[in-house]
């Protein structure tokens, strides 16, 4: 009569087989998902290319000390309401024409090496500021603010609100 067989001997993998199997794993996975593993890469180099994989990396590291920060402020009077409100930026900052962004940074810059300008104009009342208003560079200035009160103008439609004629 034969003997129950206790055991069952398991075949001994060596590390290089045990590697091999992984690589053909995934070499499998790679074809038949090509599409989808490519467009990945690409994602992840624009990530690398504008920085926001490390920034990704670094809030990853830190995760649980940037959790405890919003713990923190949400738990202060007022923090939720912070907190929605950067959402809300971000959000909003996500829409803005960048290009446009651009040159209104470039304006705002010129803008402040104008206001620490040696040449500045003077101006101490209502005489001085309609001859400052003679100036070139200072009409220029005032017709883009007047451009973005307009835009903003536009945008608001018809909306009544405080200080509205309607």
């Amino acid at each position: 009569m034969a003997r129950a067989t206790m055991e069952i001997a398991k075949p001994e993998v060596t590390p290089e087989e045990a590697r091999a199997h992984v690589l053909a794993r995934i070499e499998e996975a790679l074809a038949e998902h090509e599409g989808g593993f490519v467009q990945w890469l690409e994602l992840m180099d624009e990530l690398h290319e504008k920085g926001l994989l490390d920034i990704v990396t670094a809030l990853l590291r830190r995760g649980d000390r940037i959790l405890e920060i919003i713990v923190r402020v949400a738990e202060e009077p007022g923090g939720l309401a912070l907190i929605k409100n950067a959402i809300a930026l971000v959000q909003g900052m996500g829409q803005l024409d960048t290009q446009a962004l651009g040159d209104l940074f470039g304006k705002v810059n010129a803008g402040l090496r104008g206001m620490t300008a040696s040449d500045r104009p003077e101006v101490t009342g209502a005489w001085s500021v309609m001859q400052a208003m003679r100036d070139p560079d200072v009409s220029s200035g005032m017709s883009l603010v007047f451009g973005f009160l307009k835009g903003l103008g536009q945008a608001a439609g018809g909306e009544s609100g405080p200080g509205s004629r309607a």
